[in-house]
């Protein structure tokens, strides 16, 4: 298989058909295939986007002409009618119509198509109530669906949510999301929702403990002062030696005074 069929492929995987409306779901930055399904010799290829010129093609004329903003971004196969789009946008979106000239006849296609964002960012979290422990899946983009796999579960379709027993935590859970272009999944451990929880309560147990004791050690140490008081006592050996004799003398004299001899 060569590289053009390759990518011819993967165009088409990018575009999925939709819901019972009709819509053809396109993810953003990808690309598109119409098939009109007209069978025949075609005469003349008229494809349009919102009532506007698109591409077309004319037997009698060569080459295929495009227009607006899908120059340079559409292929044309001329024997079956089928279209192309590639380096889909949000103005991509809307009304597609083809008419198709066979044996003279005009047959006409019509295909309502929407351009939309993938899947992105699925993330679980949980939250512990009491003895209960609830998963919640989460993720960005439109039109999203989500569904629940792991040991427990009931009517595990549909929800974005879920809640786990006891007896299941340390069990593994998987969440998938759908949109009409794209899904992801996250797996979770539910008992490292009660884990987390144990430890925040634990963490927020000990904070005044901590706040003690981080506040005695601001406090000044009284010991310290005493001994600095101390160090300047008239008492102190270094101090009186370092005074003038008749300051010494009249301390002398004063000791004296207050211890008298017997």
């Amino acid at each position: 298989m060569n590289l053009s069929m390759i990518a011819y492929f993967c165009l088409i995987l990018n575009a999925v058909s939709g819901d019972a409306s009709g819509i053809l779901y396109v993810e953003t930055n990808g690309g598109f295939l119409l098939l009109p399904h007209i069978s025949g010799v075609k005469e003349d290829i008229f494809w349009k986007h919102n009532h506007n010129k698109m591409v077309e093609w004319n037997r009698m004329r060569p080459g295929i002409s495009e227009y607006l903003q899908f120059q340079q971004r559409t292929q044309l196969n001329t024997e079956t009618g089928d279209v192309t789009v590639t380096g889909v946008t949000t103005a991509d979106r809307g009304l597609y119509e083809a008419e198709i000239t066979v044996n003279r006849k005009i047959k006409r296609f019509t295909q309502q198509v929407d351009v939309i964002d993938p899947v992105r960012n699925t993330r679980i979290s949980c939250d512990v109530t009491g003895s209960t422990v609830t998963l919640v899946c989460e993720a960005d983009g439109p039109l999203l669906s989500y569904s629940w796999t792991g040991p427990g579960l009931q009517n595990p379709e549909n929800r974005s949510q879920i809640q786990i027993s006891q007896e299941n935590l340390g069990s593994n859970y998987t969440c998938l999301v759908k949109n009409p272009v794209s899904e992801e999944t996250q797996n979770y451990t539910a008992g490292d929702c009660s884990t987390r929880e144990e430890l925040r309560i634990t963490d927020e147990t000990s904070e005044p403990v901590r706040q003690e004791f981080e506040d005695k050690n601001q406090q000044p140490d009284s010991s310290d002062e005493d001994e600095e008081k101390r160090s300047f006592e008239p008492s102190n050996l270094a101090m009186r030696r370092s005074l003038p004799w008749h300051v010494t003398n009249g301390m002398t004299s004063l000791h004296n005074t207050r211890n008298p001899r017997h």
